[in-house]
């Protein structure tokens, strides 16, 4: 990623839409970066869905984050209205900034993506299959054969035809000590063993390559494939069942980290 990257923030007001058959709209306000001629370039040499991809974990990095936000919240949308899924991070890298575009990006990924590694203001309205060959930023047809984007778009074929239900129900050996009441998720880990998977599900996890997989998925979170991708199933399985905290700890939060600083790694 080029330096700098920010030439300019713009910011756009409330306003209102009036559509014939369609009725009232009201959009805004938004927030938009304008990028320099370098990092324009940049962004052209690849896909929508490769910046998403390869920029959307960085965004939990101190150093690199501010960059990668910069990048993600300049990605080029249709419209004024479509602005909504790029603002939220260019609003962030304006905070970082102080307003003023030539300044550093001192970025803070605790307080610049809101809720921390958790959540994320990633533009994944703008990642998935659906938006594969979109092309606005680029000036020439692109060469999807072999390109990065082509091992992205097998992999979310792939993960899209998965059977909603991945997991086959856990049994539970008769000689397990059951807990009382609502079992916690130490609980879950201690007496409830590791479920089988669908065969389907074992299928596509054989087909792809752990690596492959978490940078295809990471963007969308999808907890079995992230979880059963990274051989964490022993540890992390009770995440699918839903949220199961321990009270001061957050499991999923260090799930989390942990895929995210094994590819944030590989840049290193």
């Amino acid at each position: 990623m080029p330096q700098p990257l920010v030439k300019k923030h713009v910011y756009h007001g409330a306003w209102t839409e009036h559509k014939f058959a369609a009725g009232k709209f009201n959009w805004g306000p938004y927030h938009e970066i304008k990028l320099t001629t370098a990092a324009q370039a940049f962004t052209r040499a690849h896909s929508r869905a490769e910046l998403i991809a390869a920029l959307t974990p960085l965004l939990a990095d101190q150093e690199m984050g501010g960059r990668a936000a910069a990048i993600l919240g300049a990605l080029p949308v249709r419209t004024k209205s479509a602005l909504s899924r790029t603002s939220p991070l260019a609003a962030a890298v304006k905070r970082a900034q102080v307003g003023d575009p030539t300044a550093p990006i001192k970025w803070n990924p605790e307080r610049d993506t809101k809720l921390g590694i958790n959540e994320t203001v990633a533009p994944i309205q703008l990642y998935g299959l659906t938006n594969m060959g979109m092309r606005l930023e680029r000036s020439v047809p692109r060469k999807l054969y072999g390109s990065f984007e082509a091992r992205l778009e097998r992999i979310l074929l792939a993960q899209s035809k998965l059977p909603l239900e991945k997991l086959k129900p856990t049994m539970i050996p008769p000689e397990a000590p059951i807990p009382k009441g609502r079992p916690s998720y130490e609980d879950m880990i201690a007496y409830a063993p590791v479920p089988e998977i669908d065969a389907r599900f074992k299928k596509f996890l054989e087909d792809f390559s752990r690596l492959d997989i978490l940078i295809a998925l990471y963007p969308f979170r999808p907890l079995p494939e992230l979880i059963w991708a990274s051989q964490a199933q022993d540890r992390y399985w009770p995440l699918v069942t839903g949220n199961p905290l321990i009270k001061g700890k957050n499991p999923k939060k260090d799930f989390l980290r942990e895929v995210t600083s094994e590819l944030i790694g590989m840049c290193e």
